[in-house]
């Protein structure tokens, strides 16, 4: 059965990556159209709707989506409570938005606010659906069908955005962008599923995967509130154009972590469920994820930091240059929430629910305590309180480990640390380069950073031996051979 998952596990990741890459490999495009021709206002106006429709969407894809994959046997009746009972609950929560749009234009002196948050709210009820489309086949390890749903739903939704936007819709086609991307996805995976299930609602199953369930929900709502906060407090303390920056600047660092860390998480969940009766098993499943994880994305980060500024003189015009602050702060602290993840599977998947929201209201409590002192700073200010939490969570998370999986901390420093530390070596190494790149033409400094970038990173970890590096040595020879024959 080990080896059996451990092979649908790596062409789950395969397929995974392959989707996150063509799905955020055509939004970065779009969304560097975008940019060059909307003002940073319209994506500040954006951020503020985003954040409510952010809120709500967690009382309807987090929690019962994570305990049907969970649950060891879940079946048709399973799905279809959840599919009704999400169904319910989103237009109740279309309700309160719509509603509650007048206000919030009102509180932020904003007009637009109004109509577009009635407008992508609706995405919430189509998000029900999607959520046990997501769950159905995550449990089901097809990952193939993710695939095909987002090549559909991003190329559609990419054409909409930049036709609106050159057609002067201006934030609305942000809206019609978003939008469309979710509804597509849902109408592609509904037809790869090819499964219409009777509609049958149990409240004996809704209470026991409630069970489960709330307690992620609980810990994911506290991270959205605390997170979303930040974005509620630039925007009213500050102005739309700095919640711009802010939110831009983090956006980029964002693509490139959760596109290595979220195949490999979404995959691991089910694998490790499968799996929940051997903790030894799990925790040897988690610590190939960290190691990996921290090795991939790490100097990845750090090589956008370091080209931020060519890079944002190059695709999105001088305009954006002050959201490059928050993309060197956005990359240090997008390290570590990936490694976080991971670790929130593993409890997860043995079922121990109670010990995530327990750390998670430990957790949040910690970030609420940095944005009250941070606040205080500026969105810069604010950015470095987000680092601080992240290191913060770091060290609860190494506790909660070393309890749940006899994961001691010598383990995870080993894990985490020499990889990170690679990718700062790589850092300054590059900083230097650009110094010396001052008077070249940005796109010039950007390829001579990145092909020393790769040349530095390669050679450290020969130099190191990195036992990661050469695990894919390894995988990509065998696959090599494996053609051959």
């Amino acid at each position: 059965m080990g080896e059996n998952i451990k092979s649908k596990t790596v062409r789950g990741v395969s397929w995974r990556m392959m989707e996150r890459i063509l799905a955020q490999g055509v939004t970065f495009i779009v969304s560097l159209v975008l940019a060059r021709k909307l003002e940073p206002a319209a994506y500040g106006a954006i951020a503020i709707i985003t954040v409510f429709i952010t809120i709500a969407n967690v009382f309807i894809t987090d929690g019962f989506s994570a305990a049907l994959i969970q649950k060891k046997n879940s079946d048709s009746l399973d799905y279809t409570t959840v599919l009704i009972g999400g169904f319910t609950l989103s237009l109740v929560l279309y309700s309160i938005c719509f509603f509650v749009a007048p206000i919030v234009a009102d509180i932020y002196d904003m007009p637009i606010l109004s109509p577009t948050l009635r407008v992508l709210a609706l995405r919430l009820p189509i998000a029900s659906i999607n959520s046990v489309q997501i769950a159905y086949v995550s449990k089901k390890m097809q990952f193939k069908k993710f695939f095909f749903a987002t090549l559909g739903g991003t190329l559609i939704s990419a054409v909409v955005g930049i036709a609106m936007a050159y057609g002067d819709f201006g934030v609305w086609a942000l809206v019609g962008q978003n939008l469309t991307n979710y509804t597509i996805d849902t109408i592609v995976l509904f037809f790869a599923i090819r499964r219409i299930p009777r509609l049958r609602f149990s409240f004996d199953r809704m209470k026991v995967l409630f069970s489960f369930g709330y307690k992620i929900l609980l810990t994911n709502l506290l991270f959205t509130l605390v997170d979303q906060l930040r974005t509620l407090i630039i925007g009213g303390v500050y102005s739309e154009e700095d919640l711009a920056y802010y939110s831009k600047g983090k956006n980029f660092p964002h693509l490139i972590s959760n596109n290595i860390s979220s195949p490999i998480s979404t995959v691991l969940f089910p694998a490790m469920s499968k799996l929940q009766t051997s903790v030894e098993n799990v925790k040897s499943f988690m610590r190939t994820s960290v190691q990996t994880i921290s090795y991939l994305v790490t100097p990845l980060l750090m090589g956008l930091a370091a080209v931020s500024t060519s890079f944002v003189t190059l695709v999105l015009t001088e305009k954006w240059l002050p959201c490059v602050p928050f993309i060197v702060l956005g990359a240090i602290y997008y390290i570590l929430p990936p490694i976080h993840s991971t670790n929130l599977e593993a409890v997860k998947a043995i079922g121990r629910g109670d010990q995530v929201l327990k750390y998670g209201f430990i957790k949040r409590g910690v970030s609420v305590l940095t944005l009250i002192v941070s606040v205080w700073f500026g969105p810069i200010g604010i950015m470095c309180g987000l680092i601080a939490s992240a290191i913060i969570a770091t060290l609860i998370n190494a506790y909660q480990n070393k309890r749940l999986f006899e994961y001691t901390y010598k383990e995870q420093f080993v894990d985490m640390v020499p990889n990170i530390s690679l990718s700062f070596i790589m850092y300054a190494c590059l900083m230097g380069i650009e110094r010396l790149c001052l008077a070249l033409h940005p796109m010039a400094t950007i390829s001579i950073q990145f092909v020393s970038g790769v040349a530095i990173y390669v050679l450290i970890s020969l130099i190191t031996r990195n036992k990661v590096f050469f695990r894919i040595i390894f995988v990509v020879k065998q696959k090599i051979k494996k053609n051959k024959i």
